[in-house]
């Protein structure tokens, strides 16, 4: 009874390991601003990501990766951060074209170099330490948020823009 026991704490730590890891989700994307998707050489475009669970998730930023379709990119100028349960952050181009685009704009921004998001259609994925995908998503101009300004949004599971 007691191997048991011990079999099913072993299960669940490890799946509530990799259950962390799947509530960060990609729940904006900022792929054809209107214009230039560039100002002086820096990006412009932009990925909001969402942790939808109930827990804190530790980010490693020298091992963590968001593939852009052409690359995987590193979250630069960080060590370790957490992105707290139930909030948003903007992983930006450049976090400071970013800053200057949305003066307003006071939550959390981590750069990350994404330099060009394809403005037709592309993949985008969240890869933690290990390399493994916790998010993807396909997107397209069809979608919406085409240079027109606006952004395409995860609204009630469904992409739109």
């Amino acid at each position: 009874m007691k191997k048991i026991f011990l079999l099913l704490v072993w299960i669940l730590f490890f799946a509530g390991y990799h259950l962390a890891y799947a509530s960060l989700s990609t729940n904006e994307i900022m792929y054809d601003l209107p214009g230039s998707d560039s100002a002086d050489g820096k990006s412009r475009e932009w990925v909001e990501v969402y942790n939808s669970g109930g827990s804190n998730v530790s980010v490693d930023a020298s091992k963590w990766r968001i593939y852009d379709g052409s690359a995987n990119r590193t979250i630069n100028g960080e060590v370790d951060f957490s992105v707290p349960a139930g909030s948003y952050v903007i992983w930006a181009g450049d976090k400071e074209t970013f800053l200057m685009d949305h003066a307003n704009f006071s939550g959390t921004v981590y750069d990350t170099g994404i330099s060009s998001l394809n403005n037709t259609s592309g993949i985008l994925k969240i890869l933690n330490q290990d390399g493994d995908a916790v998010d993807s998503v396909n997107y397209a101009s069809s979608q919406g948020g085409a240079g027109d300004g606006n952004s395409l949004q995860k609204i009630a599971g469904s992409w739109l823009g």
